[in-house]
């Protein structure tokens, strides 16, 4: 029977190998090479933040989940300057457009407290809504919700961040 040595060294890098896989959230993964997936009727202005933002949209798109693509990206406060931007609400949907998801990113760079609902049609109090609160350096979410609302395809993403952003609410499809 052979016997082997271990190095102290060995054993200290193959347990830190361990610790950081078990303790780095999957949801900074990025997806494969290339642009994130955006929905060809995706806004011209969605289009312009996804390239703007590539790293953001593809970690988005891996957090909600592999068969997600981008339909919407809305810079937050609304109607403001990039340099001004202090969070965008990216908006993703399943291929057969039964499912939706939300995440919203926090452009601030600080802690920050930020909710994020998301509801079938466009009732926000509706006890089928999915939710995520509490202070994020990153992002909130993802919260999912089904896009068939009372009035058809239609469902709701509400972001809200302390002291920055006062409800804004995107609408996927006409509600």
């Amino acid at each position: 029977m052979r016997k082997y040595r271990h190095s102290p060294l060995g054993v200290i890098a193959a347990i830190s190998a361990v610790i950081l896989c078990l303790t780095t959230p999957q949801a900074v993964a990025v997806s494969g090479p290339g642009q994130p997936r955006v929905l060809a009727s995706a806004s011209e202005s969605t289009k312009e933040i996804a390239r703007e933002n590539a790293a953001a949209v593809a970690r988005g798109a891996n957090v909600c989940g592999p068969s997600y693509n981008l339909a919407s990206a809305d810079p937050l406060p609304f109607g403001v300057a990039p340099a001004q931007r202090k969070g965008v609400l990216f908006n993703y949907t399943t291929a057969d457009n039964k499912t939706a998801c939300a995440i919203f990113d926090n452009n601030t760079g600080l802690k920050t407290y930020m909710e994020l609902k998301s509801c079938p049609g466009t009732d926000t109090n509706s006890s089928k809504c999915s939710k995520d609160a509490g202070y994020f350096l990153e992002y909130a979410g993802p919260t999912y919700t089904s896009t068939s609302g009372p009035r058809g395809t239609c469902w709701v993403h509400k972001a809200w961040m302390a002291l920055l952003i006062d409800d804004a609410i995107t609408y996927g499809f006409v509600c």
